[in-house]
């Protein structure tokens, strides 16, 4: 994991640990660890669109859905989730 502080990065190190369970700020830190998550299953473009509106993902607190309106769109997003779990070694819970 790298912490980034405007342009400057922190060193890689490892989580052992995830965010308290009810921790009054554990929403914001998870969704801060999720940011890239969710940008990259956005810019894969197979979310539902309502007028000019488009919702690829709706994540909230540790919970993470993905939209999709075909079956290979949900597939493309699910790698996605696969590749950026085993990247930053988050195990997920169908």
């Amino acid at each position: 994991m790298l912490v980034m502080n405007g342009d400057e990065c922190s060193s890689l190190f490892d989580t052992k640990v995830g965010v308290r369970h009810r921790g009054a700020i554990s929403p914001k830190l998870f969704a801060i660890y999720l940011e890239e998550l969710i940008t990259l299953a956005e810019d894969c473009h197979v979310g539902l669109e309502f007028g000019k509106q488009k919702t690829d993902v709706v994540a909230n607190a540790d919970d993470v859905l993905l939209i999709s309106t075909t079956k290979l769109g949900l597939q493309k997003q699910l790698n996605i989730l696969q590749e950026y779990g085993v990247k930053n070694e988050i195990k997920y819970n169908p």
